[in-house]
């Protein structure tokens, strides 16, 4: 026999004896099922730990033939029950990928899933319990159907159906408009909306602060640019200002329209002419479409904007439409309507045009910079409105601001807004502006800044002294961050060093009172403030004057003088007594009166002088001067004129004598004002022009000593 037919016999021998050994159900060397007998019930299992699902369909039943006792046995003919626990039946879902999970009665070998009548694939394998994320599946109804194979090769179904949103309703428009006039009976609301699945359209509307009642509208479409509408009869009296808004609902989503006005007003809702457009708003564009509608047809409509004369709009009409060519501004457009060559009705509408987004030119804090969020400012140039908006995050921009009062005009404008940072200390945060006008906006580029809410702490620092007797004063600050330090003193700002911890030097400061305020300002702005308040004196004190400088005295000294740090002045009375005196003012240009009237009393003369001294024990004394003494003030001996009571002219008449000569003058507390009469004299006779009305006047005469009398006087001028 040749050798390649010896190996082809060979081959269908062991064919053969493979095939007797299946049909006789011998359990093959892989065994992919086993037979498990309870009594007379014999159930097959198929082991797919170690043979696929597809080996597992090829195992014969159990049977006496292959091991079963009894009278041939009975198999597992229950299918596996599929329970779909998520989403649930008939849901309406906002993301189209969804999670289905799946509860089962018992491990199944092999669970098959079809997507909208689509092919079978595999969901999962040897499983009982299991979850799968279907993605992107698209909007619109959605049938998932799962079928199960357990290892006795019995089936079970399930079947979900859901429906998928993910858009939410628009609202593209309202009727009636904003402001309009109603019947009050019949008046009919209309929504135009976009949405494939509106499962709840509603009306609600109220009197200005009344009750809100709620109509739901009934079958209303689906699709993209559709309407539906309510006939409403309002509760309402005639002139009744009213408010209504509408709500769109899917299932998944809902949004409300914006609140709308409307008046009942029978008259002016049954108008013969209307402007439909242009309404009484903002627009971007100065291309505006003029739309009027006349409730019958005229022979002529005519149309005029702003000043101008009015032109024809459409003849022989009931309604007519013109494109405006219009600048940036607010606008007016008159309409009417004439038949038989006299105006029948006539409207006008006001509206607004703004071309022009607004311009940003920068926003600070500067990128990469520190802020404590006081001074956020964005730098613009916008004419018609600016709603500033700042917003600011961490790793979103999840925080804003906003501001309605930012100024407007021409050229560059600047708004300021402060944010409370406190929540993001240490943090790096991003922040922008938004700026919008009426019909646009514009946006800053994002910028990072670092946030720092907290000041400088001063660690440690040499206490000012309150009196220095040299200039150059020793100052040292040291605070715990990166600072620039510097002191204020009467608005004015002298800077000590600038990215400094530590500042320790020699500051020279000028003889005088010094009230500094010191601060440590770090990078972010926020200042650790401190006061110091020192004299700085230099020099010794300074008599300027002593009156009265010779002649008589009461027994007060009036002393004038330089002295910063004065503690102490002194009246040396030769023979008498030396007095002293510590409530005089220090400081520059001062002067004091020192009242030792009660020791002369009995004198005749007496010689003194007038020291004053400082804190340091530096001092200056006055020369001695003898003065005689005169304690007894002067008398008036006649005050014939003005008289208290009396009546006057503008010119009035002041008429007085004086036991002795003194100097004269009067005080005006209408005119506020002191003026003097003479400076030695015991007798005046001036005229004095005063305003008409009521005059009060005071009339000192103080003589050489010192020594004063007076006279209050009030009169009347007319």
């Amino acid at each position: 026999m040749k050798p390649k037919l010896a190996v082809f016999m060979l081959i269908v021998i062991i064919s053969i004896t493979s095939l007797s050994l299946i049909s006789n159900a011998v359990v093959p060397p892989k065994p992919c099922w086993t037979c498990t007998q309870s009594g007379t019930t014999c159930t097959s299992t198929c082991n797919l730990d170690i043979c696929t699902f597809r080996e597992c369909l090829d195992t014969p039943l159990c049977s006496p033939s292959n091991g079963c006792q009894g009278n041939g046995g009975t198999v597992d003919q229950l299918p596996p029950q599929i329970n779909i626990t998520q989403p649930a039946q008939g849901a309406v879902l906002a993301n189209d990928d969804v999670t289905v999970s799946v509860r089962m009665s018992e491990t199944v070998a092999e669970l098959l899933y079809s997507v909208n009548g689509g092919t079978y694939r595999k969901f999962c394998q040897s499983c009982k319990n299991y979850e799968r994320q279907f993605f992107n599946m698209g909007d619109g109804t959605q049938n998932i159907l799962l079928k199960g194979t357990d290892r006795s090769l019995n089936v079970g179904y399930a079947n979900i159906t859901f429906y998928i949103d993910t858009k939410v309703p628009v609202i593209l428009g309202i009727s009636p408009r904003n402001g309009a006039y109603l019947n009050g009976t019949n008046d009919k609301f209309t929504l135009t909306y976009t949405e494939t699945n509106p499962t709840a359209i509603k009306l609600y509307y109220r009197q200005v602060g009344g009750a809100t009642t709620t109509v739901t509208l009934q079958n209303c479409p689906r699709g993209s640019e559709v309407s539906c509408s309510q006939v409403v009869d309002l509760p309402f009296p005639d002139k009744s200002n009213i408010e209504f808004y509408f709500s769109i609902s899917d299932g998944a989503s809902e949004i409300q329209s914006d609140f709308y006005s409307a008046t009942i007003d029978v008259e002016k809702a049954t108008s013969p002419l209307t402007i439909i457009n242009p309404k009484n708003q903002w627009y971007d564009t100065k291309s505006i479409s003029l739309e009027v509608l006349a409730n019958t047809i005229v022979d002529q409509i005519n149309y005029a904007l702003d000043d101008a004369p009015f032109r024809s709009l459409c003849s022989n009409c009931a309604e007519g439409t013109k494109t405006l060519s219009v600048q940036d501004g607010g606008h007016t457009v008159t309409v009417q309507s004439v038949t038989s060559g006299q105006v029948v009705a006539t409207a006008l509408q006001s509206f607004s045009v703004d071309t022009k987004p607004p311009k940003i030119r920068s926003a600070f804090p500067r990128d990469g910079s520190y802020t404590d969020g006081a001074s956020f400012l964005v730098a613009y140039q916008e004419e018609q409105a600016a709603d500033v908006f700042l917003k600011f995050g961490v790793s979103s921009y999840t925080n804003q601001l906003e501001s309605s009062s930012c100024p407007i005009g021409k050229g560059n404008q600047e708004c300021t807004l402060a944010a409370d940072l406190s929540a993001f200390e240490g943090q790096t945060i991003s922040y922008y502006f938004e700026i919008r006008d009426h019909v646009s906006s514009s946006a800053s580029r994002p910028q990072t800044v670092i946030v720092d809410t907290t000041a400088p702490t001063l660690i440690d620092y040499t206490p000012f002294s309150s009196y220095y007797q040299d200039k150059r004063i020793p100052v040292f600050i040291k605070v715990d961050e990166e600072s620039t330090m510097y002191y204020l003193e009467d608005g004015k700002e002298k800077r000590l060093c600038t990215r400094c911890t530590e500042y320790n030097k020699v500051v020279t400061f000028i003889d005088g009172h010094h009230q500094l305020t010191i601060i440590a300002e770090d990078k972010a702005g926020n200042k650790m403030t401190m006061p110091a308040d020192f004299i700085v004196d230099t020099k010794k004190p300074k008599i300027k004057s002593v009156e009265p400088r010779r002649g008589e005295t009461n027994g007060i000294f009036t002393v004038e003088y330089d002295e910063d740090t004065l503690t102490e002045a002194i009246v040396h009375i030769s023979n008498i007594g030396d007095y002293s005196f510590t409530s005089c003012p220090a400081g520059q240009k001062q002067s004091c009166a020192l009242d030792v009237s009660s020791r002369i009393a009995g004198q005749t003369s007496i010689t003194a002088s007038v020291e004053i001294k400082d804190r340091f024990g530096d001092s200056a004394i006055s020369r001695p001067v003898t003065y005689g003494i005169d304690q007894i003030p002067p008398e008036f001996t006649s005050f014939a004129s003005p008289v208290s009571g009396e009546s006057y002219s503008m010119r009035v008449p002041l008429s007085l004598t004086l036991s002795e000569n003194s100097e004269v003058s009067y005080y005006d507390f209408v005119k506020g004002r002191e003026t003097r009469l003479c400076t030695s004299c015991n007798t005046v006779s001036k005229t004095i022009v005063f305003r008409a009305g009521p005059q009060h006047i005071t009339v000192h005469a103080i003589d050489k000593g010192g020594n004063e009398i007076t006279r209050d006087i009030t009169f009347t001028v007319s």
